[in-house]
């Protein structure tokens, strides 16, 4: 951005060696407020004496703008923005731009109280009030993150318990079941053992007749 806050002047030089005939638009032209009208104090508007509290209401404006997108004190012809400035309610941050933190918008509006007495006195007061709000908001999106990642992990533990549980509950259990060997010296039993192994078996894999 650019800016040149309403006091730049154009000068046209004619083609020649001396510069007597250039036309300027001076600023200092006879009962001519220099600056850009959207952008004025009240006291600047009326004539008043002016010190830092009338930058501090300038800068309050371009904040709103750059916020907003749009001047708040804004309209078709330089008569009504005067008269906004000087007389009509600010319309606040928050309804023009919703998104906006509230510590600017408390900032911004404080900045353009049309009573100097009751804005910042100085720019360092701004500049602490703004290192606040900033430090607040700071805050509390760390505690924003630090919620959420609290939230994630306990989500995260809850489902590896769950998919755990699950697993555990529902897995197929195995029993060997090792031949039945006949240990009496009797090969008239050897059939026998075989059969009871086999009945085992069934008995435990439920199909038992």
């Amino acid at each position: 951005k650019v800016l040149d806050f309403g006091l730049a002047k154009t000068i046209k030089k004619r083609q020649s060696v001396t510069i007597k005939g250039d036309s300027s638009s001076h600023v200092s032209q006879v009962n001519v407020i220099p600056g850009t009208v959207a952008y004025m104090s009240p006291e600047q508007l009326r004539g008043e004496k002016l010190d830092y509290r009338s930058d501090i209401f300038s800068l309050g404006t371009v904040f709103y703008e750059m916020t907003c997108g749009k001047n708040p004190f804004a309209h078709e012809n330089n008569a009504d923005v005067i008269s906004s400035i000087l007389t009509s309610e600010l319309p606040p941050l928050k309804e023009s731009c919703p998104q906006a933190p509230r510590e600017l918008a408390r900032i911004v509006r404080k900045c353009l109280e049309k009573d100097r007495r009751q804005r910042y006195q100085s720019a360092s007061e701004l500049l602490i009030e703004w290192d606040n709000a900033t430090r607040v908001r700071r805050t509390e999106l760390w505690q924003f993150v630090v919620r959420w990642a609290a939230a994630v992990a306990v989500l995260l533990l809850v489902a590896a318990a769950v998919v755990y549980l699950h697993g555990y509950w529902t897995r197929s259990r195995t029993v060997a079941i090792l031949p039945i060997v006949n240990d009496t010296g009797d090969s008239s039993l050897d059939y026998r053992a075989v059969g009871f192994t086999e009945s085992v078996i069934n008995q435990l894999s439920g199909r038992a007749n």
